[in-house]
C-alpha cells in the first residue's frame, strides 16, 4: 500500500499515513484507530484543510464511503469558504462606516458647515 497523503480522496492504513503533524498520528493510535479515509477541504481559493474518519478495523472504507465523504467534505468546504468570506465583507463594512464618520466629523470640524448653513432643516438632513 502506498503512502497516505492528504491532497486527495484516499483511504489508508495508519502505517501509512503521511503529512500528518505527529501528535494527531499519536493520539489516533492511542484511540486504536488503524484506518483512515481522508478528503481534502479545497475551495476555489485554495486549500482549507482535511475531513477525514478513522476506524478500529483495518481498510474498513469502500468507495461508497469515500464518496460520501468527498460530498461531505465538499459541503464543508463550501460553507467554511462562505463563513470566510462573510468574516472579510463584515470587516470592510465595518471599516468603511468607521472611515465615513471620520471623514464627516472632519469635514464639519473643518468648514463649520453648522455656522454657515444655520438651520435651515433642508439642510440638517445632509
Amino acid at each position: 500500500m502506498k503512502s497516505c497523503v492528504p491532497t486527495s480522496l484516499n483511504c489508508c492504513r495508519l502505517t501509512k499515513l503521511r503529512g500528518f503533524p505527529r501528535e494527531i498520528v499519536e493520539k489516533l493510535k492511542v484511540e486504536l484507530i488503524t484506518s483512515m479515509a481522508i478528503a481534502p477541504m479545497v475551495t476555489a481559493g485554495g486549500p482549507l484543510g482535511v475531513w477525514a474518519m478513522g476506524s478500529r478495523q483495518p481498510d474498513n472504507f469502500g468507495q461508497e464511503d469515500l464518496d460520501l465523504l468527498s460530498q461531505i467534505s465538499n459541503q464543508i468546504a463550501l460553507a467554511v469558504d462562505n463563513a470566510i468570506a462573510y468574516g472579510r465583507v463584515t470587516e470592510a463594512r465595518d471599516r468603511l462606516e468607521e472611515e465615513r464618520l471620520y471623514l464627516e466629523s472632519e469635514i464639519r470640524s473643518e468648514y463649520n458647515f453648522e455656522d454657515i448653513v444655520g438651520k435651515v432643516p433642508l439642510f440638517a438632513k445632509c
